[in-house]
């Protein structure tokens, strides 16, 4: 009988229930709350680092957790589950749907998968007892990366189970991002309600693979082009011809094409003929050409200041001779003049 009394002792003692504090294990799934695929997380993107998309947003986020101390330590582990918001935002103020965009916009936007630093934040609440107040609620976070991500709409992510120290395990808030101090923190995870568990945010949503849908958009979009020919400073009131070589479309203002590099001539009656590689982008769209006059018009401008100067030999008559005589006031020769000072 005492055999069987101290078998009973140990596995009381050492079984792994003793160390898994079942009551303390806190598992289910939470989700966000979004509409039309639309939930308002977006990674939003400046003209510099993306030419065309202002954002891209997250659809639906389900989030499957599991947090239990082993031997005294806190264990979590988290899996995410995500769909993509099916629209492109253009700076534009389109909003582009992703299936009507060309095949290779659609592959690239296939790819996009959140990365880091992007993290994910669920929420929950408890209950302590103050001496003034009474029972006051709390709430507090947990953030983590969500592991190894599938792409859009394929299931949950893959993640391993991580025991942080209980100084780094449990959020007092979000705008300074203060973890609990340890022993605050196990009376907090004691306390906490499992029916409280919610989705609470995603902080710095960074997509993987914005770099190829830009390139598959910049390829795919057009752009209008338009070329403005100048001399000496200023817009050319005649008309000139654009031609735009490597391409079978006439030149005219405005006209969409894709981005790329094109080979503009222009040819204007008076100015040299000009040719000049110009690159369209979302960025730019706008050139200026500048002409320069032709020889023959150069001789002609020559010849017309030549016309407007004035005679040579009427220049020259009102020049004073070098040797004119003086004369005097009365109108004597210098002859008289000599005479006179005998």
């Amino acid at each position: 009988m005492k055999p069987l009394l101290l078998l009973l002792v140990w596995l009381v003692v050492w079984s792994p229930s003793a160390f898994c504090e079942e009551p303390y294990t806190y598992e289910g799934t939470v989700e966000n709350i979004h509409f039309n695929d639309y939930s308002g997380i977006c990674q939003e993107f400046s003209e510099q680092e993306s030419p065309l998309i202002a954002k891209i947003c997250l659809g639906s986020i389900k989030i499957k957790y599991k947090l239990n101390p082993l031997m005294g330590e806190p264990t979590e582990n988290y899996a995410v589950a995500w769909t993509i918001d099916p629209r492109i935002y253009l700076h534009s103020g389109e909003v582009k749907p992703i299936d009507k965009m060309p095949l290779a916009v659609q592959n690239a936007f296939g790819e996009l998968v959140p990365g880091s630093p992007t993290t994910f934040i669920i929420m929950a609440n408890y209950q302590q007892k103050t001496r003034h107040q009474g029972w006051l609620t709390y709430q507090v976070y947990f953030r983590f990366d969500g592991g190894y991500l599938a792409k859009s709409g394929a299931g949950y992510s893959y993640n391993t189970t991580g025991s942080p120290n209980w100084g780094e395990f449990i959020l007092g808030d979000l705008i300074n991002e203060n973890f609990l101090p340890p022993d605050e923190a196990k009376e907090a995870f004691k306390a906490l309600k499992k029916d409280s568990f919610a989705f609470a945010g995603v902080k710095n949503l960074t997509f993987a693979g914005i770099p190829g849908l830009d390139a598959a958009l910049q390829s795919e979009s057009t752009y209008p082009l338009t070329i403005q020919v100048i001399s000496n400073g200023t817009i050319q009131p005649s008309s000139p011809h654009i031609r735009i070589l490597n391409i079978q479309p006439p030149y005219r203002a405005g006209i969409k094409l894709k981005a790329g590099r094109y080979h503009i001539r222009v040819d204007c009656d008076g100015f040299q003929p000009t040719e000049q590689w110009i690159t369209l982008d979302a960025r730019h769209t706008a050139f200026e050409i500048s002409l320069a006059k032709a020889l023959t018009a150069e001789a002609d401008d020559l010849e017309t200041m030549l016309a407007k100067t004035e005679d040579p030999d009427s220049v020259s008559s009102k020049t004073p001779a070098l040797f004119d005589t003086p004369s005097s006031q009365n109108g004597d020769s210098l002859e008289d003049l000599l005479e006179n000072t005998e």
